[in-house]
């Protein structure tokens, strides 16, 4: 792979080789409140409310070494809030006991899979994460630090300023905080979705949550279809529970006429 495959990659400009389903783990007391009919409404989340904001600094740091125009940064660094206000994290690792553990509701949860083709023809802007620990993550920052991608021009005032030596480098360079991710998270294999805003959508679908400290939080709703979540599996549980939670499951997709979503369970098995 080289540096510009990378960066289409990353921008969600060119479709993910190999790839097929994502999916989306969540408790299922949430679940209930996805389901809606005919379709399934998840919540992204606005990108300043961000849960790893520590990493974003990570990201923003690598930037902020870069030789270049005040002005322009502080343009590079609010110009993705401008054209992606909003973000939902999927994954790639299906079926994973830490995902259960941690976003499906401790065990108490479900998994959507996601028919990843499905989402870019509907029109979603889908950018693959990148860990620190990865050959891509240090080609990245070797690219994002090359002092031959900065130019010099002159503003109309003819004073001389250092700037992104072409858009697609700026627009790496704006998105780069926001798909940059410790080492330690790599199980997550964390694909993102950011939410492009129509003129016509800036005041559509946009929910003030208040949260649990009292914060209120920006949220935009985005609709998939049946043709986009394909299945719900049931999260790891014993097999009393697993016949109970799947009815549940199946009666909830009926009265919401979701009727070619298919229910699985989880393959991992829970002991006593």
């Amino acid at each position: 792979m080289d540096i510009n495959e990378l960066i289409s990659l990353s921008l969600g400009k060119i479709p993910i080789p190999n790839l097929k389903y994502l999916y989306y783990y969540l408790s299922f007391k949430t679940f209930t409140k996805v389901v809606r009919d005919g379709e399934f409404v998840i919540w992204a989340s606005h990108i300043d409310q961000m849960e790893d904001l520590l990493e974003f600094q990570k990201g923003l740091s690598i930037i902020q070494e870069i030789k270049i125009d005040a002005a322009y940064y502080k343009t590079i660094q609010y110009g993705i809030k401008q054209r992606f206000p909003f973000q939902l994290s999927l994954s790639r690792h299906k079926d994973h006991y830490p995902m259960w553990k941690i976003y499906g509701g401790n065990l108490d949860g479900v998994m959507l899979t996601i028919d990843y083709h499905a989402l870019r023809k509907a029109g979603y802007n889908i950018g693959e994460c990148l860990y620190s620990n990865s050959p891509e993550y240090k080609m990245a920052v070797g690219h994002l630090l090359n002092p031959k991608n900065i130019k010099e021009v002159l503003d109309d005032s003819g004073h001389l300023l250092k700037v992104p030596c072409d858009s697609e480098f700026g627009e790496f360079l704006g998105a780069f905080p926001y798909i940059a991710k410790d080492a330690h998270y790599d199980y997550e294999e964390e694909v993102r979705i950011f939410k492009e805003l129509l003129p016509r959508e800036l005041n559509d679908d946009i929910l003030n949550i208040e949260s649990e400290n009292g914060a209120r939080k920006k949220y935009k709703q985005l609709h998939f279809s049946e043709d986009i979540v394909k299945c719900v599996t049931i999260a790891p549980c014993v097999e009393s529970g697993e016949k109970c939670r799947i009815e549940e499951v199946s009666k909830l997709l009926a009265a919401h006429h979701l009727r070619k979503v298919s229910i699985d369970k989880s393959e991992i098995l829970i002991r006593l």
